[in-house]
């Protein structure tokens, strides 16, 4: 097994052009903790082709970073503390080595120059071949610098800290620019992947606010709304009806979608109109009608019964549901003077 420190040697694959413009362009904008998770990858994986690694960095999240484990006693550490529920009373009587080259064992990871990498999922063959657009789906990514690091590096959103307690973007970016909080940087770039949401550090005074509601818009965005249908799509309309431009409104439009009666594009017509019949209960998936029920046909009766606008996400309009304002101010209202 070769030993691969960051940045993995990827000029020396076989690949397309544009497989190696693709793989240029995501090595440059690698968060710290991807580019840590990447060191581990590259030794745990085989890797022969530019699409081999192409798929890979697709699925940095399908493998654990335990930062700052560099051995088996530190790995004990690690796992003592985000692992298991052991207590700080317990720990002077713990065998971290041992702890650690158990889980080590069990675990099938490898230790690297900056901590532990484990897999904790099995990788897909997702990418194809013809769909490199969607090899990179980050919501949001900000690249900081701070007068330790003025080259800066960048930082992936959401954070996961909030689903676990372990260090994640947020620690690993920060321990790189040597800074005790967001405060104590600069904002160099930002990359949305929403066309509309651009130079959002332009639009606040607070780095830290920037990264806090940064991370509210980009975890609401990976739960989909918790799993409300083509979330993204309705999100997009609704964006566009209302030509939101800043990050602060898209996280109350994100919350506030029940305001917005929505239409996907025809593509999505036949899942949809299963979606709202199921809801308006004109008709159930189980019924023995179901097979002949148009269900294309059902969903494009809504343009006309909400009287929807088309939109380059498919079809909306504002209802009359109130819009609850929490991290944008409500439009102001202009009250003109009676002449008498």
């Amino acid at each position: 097994m070769k030993l691969y420190p960051y940045p993995y040697p990827w000029r020396d694959l076989p690949g397309t052009q544009e497989e190696m413009q693709f793989l240029e362009k995501r090595f440059a904008e690698m968060s710290v903790l991807e580019q840590y998770q990447m060191e581990g990858v590259g030794q745990l994986e085989s890797i022969e082709t530019a699409a081999d690694l192409i798929n890979l960095t697709a699925q940095l999240t399908l493998y654990d970073f335990c930062f700052g484990a560099l051995d088996n006693e530190s790995l004990g550490r690690f796992v003592a503390e985000y692992k298991t529920a052991a207590s700080p009373m317990q720990y002077p009587f713990l065998d971290f080595e041992r702890m650690g080259a158990d889980y080590h064992k069990n675990a099938g990871g490898t230790f690297t120059t900056t901590g532990y990498v484990q897999p904790c999922g099995n990788c897909q063959e997702i990418y194809h071949g013809d769909n490199l657009a969607q090899m990179d789906d980050t919501c949001i990514r900000i690249k900081l610098a701070s007068k330790e690091c003025p080259e800066g590096v960048w930082v992936n959103f959401p954070d996961q800290k909030i689903n676990d307690d372990m260090p994640h973007e947020f620690e690993t970016a920060m321990d790189a620019l040597k800074v005790p909080n967001w405060n104590r940087t600069i904002v160099l770039e930002t990359q949305c992947l929403f066309s509309n949401l651009q130079n959002l550090g332009d639009q606040y005074e607070s780095v830290e606010q920037l990264i806090s509601d940064t991370n509210n818009f980009s975890y609401i965005c990976e739960e989909a709304g918790q799993g409300a249908y083509c979330f993204e799509e309705h999100l997009q309309a609704a964006m566009e009806l209302e030509s939101c431009t800043e990050l602060a409104h898209a996280i109350d439009i994100s919350q506030n979608l029940h305001c917005y009666d929505f239409l996907p594009c025809e593509e999505h017509w036949e899942k949809f109109g299963r979606y709202i019949a199921g809801k308006s209960g004109i008709i159930k998936e189980s019924s023995t009608l179901s097979p002949y029920f148009d269900y294309t046909a059902y969903a494009a009766t809504e343009i006309e019964r909400l009287n929807l606008t088309p939109c380059a996400h498919g079809y909306i309009r504002r209802n009359a549901q109130d819009f609850c304002y929490e991290y944008s101010q409500p439009p102001q209202q202009s009250f003109g003077m009676e002449m008498k």
